[in-house]
C-alpha cells in the first residue's frame, strides 16, 4: 500500500504510530489535523495523548469502534470522536427519515443535532425529545414527492380518475413531468403515460399510502 500511494504521488510513511517519533517525522508538530483510525483502541489513545502532548494546537479527529471509548478519548485530548456504533445508528434514523419523505435540509439538520456536543444526545438519550422536537412538526406539515412511472408499469393508460390518488389517500398529484415539460393541475381524466414523473402533495401519511398504491398497480402488470 505504501509503495502504490507513492507511486500515485502520495506523501505516505510505514511505521508505528504509537511512537511518538514516528508521527514528529511525519510533521507532527506542524500539523493542523490528525486523523486517527484505527481498530487498535490501546495505540489509538496512546497516539491521541502522545500527539496532543507534542502538538497541543493539533486538531484531533478520532473513530473508535468502542462507544466506551468515547470519554476517555475526549479526556485525552481528542476533539471529535466518532464512533462507528453511533454512526450505524444516524445512517439508519436518516434512511427513515427519507423513506418518510422528509426534506433532505431537514434531515441533515437532524443529524448535525446528532452528532453536535460528541454524540450526547445517544449517549444521554433524556434529551432527545428536546433535540428532535423540531421534527415532529415537519412530519405533521404537507410534504412534496415524486413518483416516476417505469416501463411495464399498470398505471401507464389509466387516467387520475381512475386511480382515485385523492379518494383512497388524501395525496393530491398536482403536476406532472412529461418530456420536460410540466402539465400542472391535471384534471381528473388526464391520462398518465410510461415515464411520466407525478408531483404528489400530502401528509406523510397520505403520501405513504399513495405510494403504496402505486406500487400495487405497477406489481399487478409486471406480475
Amino acid at each position: 500500500r505504501i509503495r502504490t500511494a507513492k507511486a500515485h504521488g502520495c506523501r505516505a510513511y510505514f511505521g508505528d504510530a504509537s511512537h511518538p517519533e514516528i508521527l514528529k517525522g511525519m510533521g507532527l508538530n506542524s500539523a493542523k489535523m490528525l486523523v486517527v483510525a484505527i481498530s487498535d483502541p490501546v495505540a489509538t489513545r496512546g497516539i491521541v495523548k502522545e500527539s496532543k502532548k507534542a502538538n497541543p494546537s493539533i486538531s484531533l479527529l478520532v473513530r473508535t469502534r468502542y462507544t466506551r471509548e468515547v470519554e476517555e478519548l475526549y479526556r485525552l485530548g481528542a476533539d471529535q470522536v466518532i464512533p462507528e456504533e453511533f454512526e450505524t445508528s444516524v445512517e439508519i434514523f436518516a434512511r427513515v427519515l427519507k423513506d418518510y419523505r422528509i426534506p433532505g435540509n431537514i434531515i441533515q439538520n437532524q443529524i448535525k443535532i446528532i452528532r453536535g456536543e460528541g454524540y450526547a444526545m445517544l449517549r444521554t438519550p433524556s434529551i432527545s425529545a428536546e433535540r428532535l422536537g423540531s421534527l415532529t412538526s415537519v412530519l405533521e406539515k404537507g410534504l412534496m414527492d415524486t413518483y416516476y412511472v417505469e416501463e411495464g408499469c399498470a398505471i401507464a393508460g389509466r387516467t387520475l380518475r381512475e386511480l382515485e390518488l385523492r379518494k383512497k389517500t388524501g395525496s393530491t398529484v398536482i403536476a406532472v413531468l412529461r418530456r420536460g415539460e410540466a402539465k400542472t393541475n391535471p384534471g381528473a381524466d388526464f391520462t398518465l403515460l410510461k415515464h411520466d414523473t407525478l408531483v404528489l402533495i400530502g401528509s406523510h401519511a397520505e403520501l405513504n399510502g399513495a405510494f403504496e398504491l402505486l406500487k400495487e398497480g405497477c406489481a399487478v402488470d409486471n406480475g
